[in-house]
């Protein structure tokens, strides 16, 4: 089993149980691998985004690890620094993994980054592979209130650049060819829905990893719009 997980959250910020749950072998990691508090504050504080300066060092006074519980962590991971723009090609072959997941990533990319690593995702996901996209449901939710228009500068790389919906989102993994498969969200009249994938349906009945396609327990964030793209 291969599984990609795009945009991955620094592991140290993560419950012990989903550090399990996602470092085998079986996972590459792409996202942020650098630690460097100090320089992550300077660069928070440049751009005035002074709540989020209290959170770094808040993280960095109170950690949740022991810097070698962190080292450990890191050792039996592959984590790789990530950072998407147009034209960039996955370094991996094609048809490479049976699952890819995203969580809370795809809202920092603006449109057309979105619609290019799509592509890209379909290019490296192997027939009948999933990849499960979590993102805010950002104007549409009313399990909270809306998300805040933000005052962050777009080259802010925690900058939200797209405000997904259950209406854009699936047309964005429909445009790389992944037939989409709505799993929670909500309508325009705001109501909640959550539509648990089953090994019954026909869409999902060639899965491979059932392991993480039948179930949410490793989404940290919930409830979110969650929407999978299945390679037909």
């Amino acid at each position: 089993m291969k599984r990609l997980n795009i945009g991955a959250s620094r592991l140290e910020r993560l419950p012990l149980e989903s550090i399990k749950l996602m470092s085998d072998s079986s996972w590459i990691h792409l996202g942020d691998t650098s630690a460097n508090w100090k320089e992550k504050l300077k660069t928070e504080w440049r751009y005035g985004n002074f709540h989020y300066c209290a959170r770094i060092l808040y993280r960095a006074l109170k950690p949740v690890y022991s810097k070698e519980q962190v080292k450990s962590f890191y050792s039996e991971v592959d984590f790789r620094d990530f950072y998407y723009q147009c034209g960039d090609r996955l370094g991996f072959e094609d048809n490479t993994f049976d699952f890819i997941y995203s969580e809370h990533f795809f809202e920092h990319l603006f449109l057309d980054e979105a619609f290019e690593l799509l592509k890209e995702c379909y290019r490296i996901l192997k027939p009948n592979g999933i990849i499960r996209i979590v993102v805010p449901d950002a104007d549409l939710r009313t399990y909270e209130k809306r998300e805040p228009l933000s005052n962050i500068a777009l080259t802010h790389p925690e900058a939200h650049k797209t405000r997904w919906s259950i209406y854009s989102l699936p047309l964005a993994i429909k445009s790389a060819e992944l037939l989409p498969y709505p799993i929670m969200y909500c309508n325009k009249q705001g109501k909640f829905f959550n539509h648990f994938p089953l090994e019954s349906q026909t869409e999902y009945s060639q899965a491979e990893d059932k392991q993480f396609v039948f179930s949410l327990d490793y989404i940290q964030r919930l409830p979110s719009l969650v929407v999978d793209g299945i390679k037909v």
